[in-house]
């Protein structure tokens, strides 16, 4: 038969189950109050590194410059954040927490980690579960024994929480323990190993006594090859094959060109000569200067009387009148005097001749014109003789220049080997400095923190699930209840289950409305 249950009859029974329920909320309720002052606290630490760009990022150690070197790039940073959280996780640096704190901290059962036995009733109350399952967490311990280094080394990788954003330098690293100070101590070991294992990881052991060592080396080696090139150039005379060479070319062309100009000024000074003698050839050395005329001693005596005569006229003239006879005869001897003397006066003329200046001056030219000749030709003896001992200096140059050449590029070889060791030794001591000092691109954004708040358990997650797990258990009763109870209680129950008519009811409680039928 077809059961037909109404609200009123789902209700009627629910209500009958009321005691069980009462009992399972009150149970469930003082398994949420147990839980809350019972379940074991865990406490957070937590750190934030920075992982700034440095050094380590930037640099290659200087082993890996001292060869052959392959280009490398990178599009970003997350290869070294990923890195370095790969490092944090390691089984490596946490055995090194525990070694630094010892397995006995990290395991919470020293004093020094920070849980020290509660003799409060609280803390006593709280101790029950733990002493409770000791020996049953003992006894599977038993199957699989391990020592207590290893159970440190396994809690701290199941508690330790490491990430960082995406895009972001900054690692968070966080760890849950049973009290806030072991929490913030193991996080703070942890900081300090991995700073320590970031500057191990970012150096090569050995590298600065290498390059220390090869250093040395080569600046015996350079010295060696500088010593023997001086030797070779004091031997040869020389500064520089370069420098040599430069002096040498330049006193070739000096050579090339002042033979060139001294032979077409002895052609100009030999096609003179030629002309000149063929000018003086034809040239007379003597030539007629002048004609002159010459006083003889009859003409000069002449000159004499009639000066005499002129000066006797005079007198005269001073004392006799015009018309003396005196005066008259000496003016007729006086005109005498005077024609006598012009006539031997226009007849003493002479005819000299001299040295012809042009043959003079030609003479001259010539021989000023043979001595040049005779410099050049001396010039050009000297010329050819210093072209001859620069060409020879040339060609031992030549051939000391093999020699210069292979020192000289053994000793820039050497050089700059020692150099680049030298650079890359100053770098090995930066990094070995850096190290010693604890400097690296590492910087503690936030120190491990001490935060005295729980974590888990969670009150309001537990509130919560009690509050479920009342509320389902109370309707989960209920429907149990409502399925194995069979009874008839309401009369719509009884007409409809059994068709029959319920002419009355009973009823058994004034507080519940449900009627037994007759």
């Amino acid at each position: 038969m077809r059961r037909h249950l109404d609200f009123a009859e789902l209700i009627s029974k629910a209500w009958g189950a009321k005691w069980k329920i009462l009992a399972l909320q009150i149970v469930l309720a003082v398994g949420c109050v147990a839980a809350l002052f019972l379940l074991p606290r865990s406490y957070r630490s937590e750190a934030r590194l920075f992982l700034q760009l440095g050094r380590e990022s930037l640099g290659v150690d200087p082993t890996a410059t001292t060869g052959q070197t392959i280009g490398m790039s990178a599009s970003g940073r997350e290869d070294e954040i990923a890195s370095a959280m790969d490092v944090i996780r390691s089984r490596g640096l946490i055995t090194k927490v525990v070694e630094e704190l010892g397995s006995e901290v990290v395991l919470g059962r020293s004093v020094e980690g920070g849980a020290e036995s509660d003799s409060s009733l609280a803390g006593k109350i709280a101790s029950l579960p733990g002493a409770v399952l000791s020996p049953i967490f003992g006894a599977l311990q038993s199957i699989d024994p391990m020592s207590d280094f290893e159970r440190g080394v396994l809690l701290i990788s199941k508690g330790l929480f490491v990430d960082a954003e995406r895009k972001s330098e900054v690692i968070v690293i966080a760890y849950q323990a049973k009290s806030a100070e072991l929490a913030q101590r193991i996080v703070e070991s942890i900081v300090r190993t991995y700073r320590d294992e970031h500057l191990r990881l970012h150096r090569t052991d050995g590298s600065q006594s290498f390059f220390d060592e090869q250093q040395e080396l080569l600046s015996n080696e350079l010295s060696d090859v500088k010593e023997r090139l001086k030797i070779a150039k004091n031997r040869m005379g020389i500064a520089s094959i370069q420098g040599e060479r430069e002096i040498l070319e330049s006193r070739r062309k000096d050579i090339v060109q002042g033979l060139s100009e001294t032979m077409r000024s002895m052609k100009e000074s030999t096609g003179k000569n030629i002309a000149l003698q063929r000018e003086l050839k034809v040239t007379p050395v003597r030539i007629n200067s002048q004609q002159v005329q010459k006083a003889n001693a009859a003409t000069e005596a002449q000159e004499t009387q009639l000066f005499e005569l002129q000066l006797l006229e005079s007198e005269y003239n001073a004392k006799y009148s015009p018309e003396n006879p005196k005066l008259i005869a000496i003016r007729e001897q006086v005109k005498e005097a005077e024609a006598r003397y012009n006539e031997k006066a226009k007849g003493s003329s002479e005819n000299t001749d001299d040295v012809n200046p042009i043959h003079r001056d030609l003479t001259l030219e010539l021989i000023r014109n043979e001595a040049l000749l005779a410099g050049l030709e001396d010039k050009e003896l000297a010329l050819r003789s210093e072209a001859i001992e620069v060409a020879s200096r040339i060609e031992k140059l030549n051939s000391h220049e093999i020699e210069i050449d292979n020192l000289e590029r053994e000793a820039n070889i050497r050089e700059r080997k020692y150099l680049a060791y030298a650079e890359s030794f100053e770098q090995a001591r930066i990094r070995h400095a850096l190290e010693t000092d604890r400097i690296s691109s590492i910087v503690v954004a936030q120190d491990a923190t001490l935060e005295e708040k729980p974590v888990s358990p969670s009150k309001l997650a537990i509130i919560f699930f009690g509050l479920a797990s009342m509320v389902s258990g109370a309707g989960g009763i209920a429907l149990i209840c409502i399925q194995l109870d069979d009874r008839l209680i309401t009369p719509t129950a009884v007409r409809k289950r059994l068709g029959i008519p319920v002419l009355a009811t009973i009823v058994e409680s004034r507080h519940l409305s449900s009627t037994s039928p007759l």
